[in-house]
C-alpha cells in the first residue's frame, strides 16, 4: 500500500512538472510573439509614414512649381504687351534694384501726358511691383528726372500694385549694342528698328522649387526715344 501511494505520488509529480514546464512554453511563445508583432507593426508604420511624407512632399512640389509658372506666365504676358505699344522707354538698374518705364508722350508743349506701364523690382526683398495704368502730365523730361522716377517707385511700393514675392532676379538687356545707336542725350538714343529688350525672369518658392524663362519683344513704333543705364 506504501509503495502504491508512493508510486501515485510520483505519478502526480511528474504531471505537475509536465504541466509546468508546457505552461512556461505557452507564456514564453506568446512573448516572443508580441515582441516579433510590435516590430513587425514599427517598420510598416515606419514605411507608411515615409511613404505619406513623400506624398505630401510631392504634392506640395508640384502646387509650388504651378504658382511659379503661373506668376511667370503673367510677369511674362505684362512685360511683352508693355514693351511691343511702347514708344519711349526708360530703364535704370543699379544692382540693387531696377526700373522700367514704358509708354508714349502725348503733346509738343512744355507739358506732355504720358500714359504706359512702369515696373519696379528689388533684389533685396524680390518683389516685383508694376502700374499697368501709368498716366499723368509732366513737365517735357521730368518724368525721366531720376528724383521724379524715385517717386513714383515709393508710390508702387505697396501690395496694390504687388506682381509677385517670388521673383529671384529679374535681368534685362538690349538686343542692340548702344554703341552702334544714335545717342541723343545723357544715356539717351533713338529706337532703331531692330531694338528689343529681352528680360530674364527667375523664379523661386521658399528656397525650394525654381522657375526660370526669358521674355524677348520689340516695340512697335520705332523712331522713340530710349533711356537705358545699366549699372549692375
Amino acid at each position: 500500500m506504501n509503495a502504491h501511494m508512493h508510486g501515485d505520488r510520483l505519478r502526480r509529480g511528474g504531471r505537475k512538472k509536465t504541466g509546468c514546464r508546457f505552461l512556461r512554453s505557452v507564456k514564453g511563445m506568446t512573448l516572443i510573439e508580441l515582441i516579433v508583432g510590435l516590430a513587425i507593426s514599427s517598420v510598416v508604420s515606419l514605411m507608411a509614414a515615409q511613404f505619406f511624407s513623400i506624398v505630401v512632399r510631392l504634392h506640395r512640389s508640384s502646387t509650388e512649381l504651378s504658382v511659379l509658372q503661373k506668376e511667370a506666365q503673367t510677369i511674362s504676358v505684362q512685360l511683352t504687351r508693355a514693351i511691343m505699344n511702347a514708344e519711349e522707354v526708360y530703364f535704370h538698374d543699379n544692382g540693387r534694384e531696377c526700373v522700367l518705364i514704358l509708354g508714349r508722350e502725348d503733346g509738343d508743349g512744355r507739358e506732355v501726358r504720358f500714359t504706359g506701364e512702369i515696373f519696379y523690382y528689388s533684389r533685396n526683398d524680390r518683389r516685383l511691383y508694376a502700374d499697368t495704368g501709368f498716366d499723368g502730365q509732366y513737365s517735357r523730361r521730368t518724368l525721366f528726372n531720376s528724383l521724379h522716377v524715385q517717386s513714383e517707385i515709393r508710390r508702387i511700393q505697396n501690395d496694390d500694385y504687388l506682381v509677385s514675392n517670388k521673383v529671384e532676379d529679374l535681368r534685362f538687356s538690349l538686343s542692340e549694342d548702344l554703341k552702334r545707336m544714335v545717342g541723343i542725350g545723357n544715356h539717351t538714343y533713338r529706337i532703331g528698328d531692330r531694338i528689343g529688350i529681352t528680360a530674364e525672369i527667375s523664379m523661386q518658392y521658399h528656397d525650394s522649387r525654381s522657375y526660370a524663362c526669358t521674355v524677348k519683344a520689340v516695340p512697335r513704333a520705332p523712331g522713340g526715344e530710349i533711356t537705358w543705364r545699366d549699372e549692375s
